[in-house]
């Protein structure tokens, strides 16, 4: 039972292109499932990654995030992440360390510059569908509801710095 910020609990649900489930968790909640693999744990928020052809689940990042709102990932597979009421859209590989428990690893570095901050709430996605044009393809999209109310769409640009504009 949840006692305080429901937004906090396990939420921003998505799969990578493996099939795997990807779920976050807020802070201030401390998770501990029994699994045939053994206990998986995991404390002050972060993420958990689910395989349903191998039954498996792990925590594949422990970062001291508020809100999860949602993950997402590029045309590489690989994972990002907005968080918090703040405008925070961050790159998840550097995070994925192999968490210990009760131990955050640093967040990595906010992609959005700062003039196109925006508060996100849910929703991060990548563009890759043949009904959009090709000048937007990989672009990164995100949903607002406070303040912008509507979707944000970035160019994600990583020369010379992995950036988002």
């Amino acid at each position: 039972m949840i006692d305080h910020d429901t937004h906090h609990a396990i939420s921003a649900f998505t799969t990578d292109p493996s099939g795997a489930i990807y779920m976050g968790e807020g802070t201030f909640l401390h998770s501990n499932v029994e699994t045939a693999y053994g206990s998986i744990r995991g404390t002050n928020g972060g993420f958990y990654r689910y395989s349903p052809q191998r039954h498996h689940l792990e925590r594949t990042a422990q970062l001291a995030i508020p809100n999860p709102w949602g993950i997402a990932f590029d045309e590489w597979g690989q994972p990002f992440f907005e968080h918090t009421s703040g405008p925070a859209a961050t790159w998840m590989m550097p995070g994925t360390i192999i968490p210990r428990y009760g131990v955050s690893s640093p967040i990595p570095e906010n992609l959005i510059e700062k003039d196109h901050l925006v508060r996100p709430t849910s929703g991060l996605e990548f563009v890759s569908s043949s009904h959009f044009p090709d000048n937007v393809q990989g672009d990164m999209l995100i949903n607002n509801t406070i303040g912008f109310r509507g979707t944000k769409q970035h160019k994600m640009v990583d020369h010379p710095k992995l950036r988002v504009t």
